[in-house]
């Protein structure tokens, strides 16, 4: 049975379509997705739930939090982003196959997960200091700080041991700008208020989208 995964950074509506109203597929496939359902509470606050989603069928991952990638190797489920209130005390974590991992204790979240070669990249952000976030690669568990600056790891790419992580950065005072690490080095994309939401690369050619 082949796997076909889809991404999702939000609440998931489906709507418009009778279940009689779809193509036939030509193949059977498996979907996976990730997010978040939320709770709201007449004058009160609403609370996000991260999920998992196999062929519609839903899993609760997090009695609060929200999933924010996902990526799956040889039949294992990996899926990025946080617990807790992103607001105050959230915590960057790891769901595999349902089963969280807490990648850091200081207020973190991740946007981000990619294997490649049997090794977990996860790309996100940190707080050491309790209010800047700086953008935030994490290698099997190992915390890198890919900015002295405010920043955010947005999106990641993987090839062989060169990894591409995609966010914004502060850098050099002034607006949030579109911002590129790879192996650590920091490219500006762009001296405009910008930040990067997906890359990939193909032929050795770097693409990238965002604002």
């Amino acid at each position: 049975m082949k796997n076909l995964v889809r991404f999702f950074t939000g609440l998931v509506l489906l709507a418009g379509c009778a279940e009689n109203d779809l193509p036939a597929p030509e193949d059977e496939y498996d979907i996976h997705f990730a997010g978040y359902k939320y709770e709201w509470v007449l004058l009160g606050p609403t609370f996000d739930f991260a999920h998992y989603w196999k062929n519609g069928k839903g899993k609760l991952l997090s009695g609060l939090g929200v999933a924010n990638s996902i990526f799956l190797d040889e039949g294992t489920v990996y899926i990025a982003g946080y617990t807790g209130d992103i607001l105050n005390e959230s915590k960057a974590v790891i769901w595999i196959n349902g089963t969280g991992v807490v990648l850091s204790d200081e207020i973190s979240g991740a946007n981000a997960v990619y294997i490649s070669n049997g090794i977990v990249y996860v790309a996100g952000w940190t707080r050491s200091d309790g209010y800047n976030s700086r953008a935030t690669l994490w290698i099997d568990g190992e915390k890198n700080i890919l900015s002295d600056s405010t920043s955010m790891a947005n999106a990641l790419y993987v090839s062989g041991d060169e990894y591409y992580v995609a966010g914004s950065d502060f850098y050099q005072g002034g607006l949030e700008k579109a911002t590129i690490w790879t192996k650590g080095e920091r490219t500006v994309l762009s001296p405009d208020y910008s930040w990067i939401t997906a890359i990939t690369v193909s032929g050795g050619v770097v693409y990238s989208a965002g604002t």
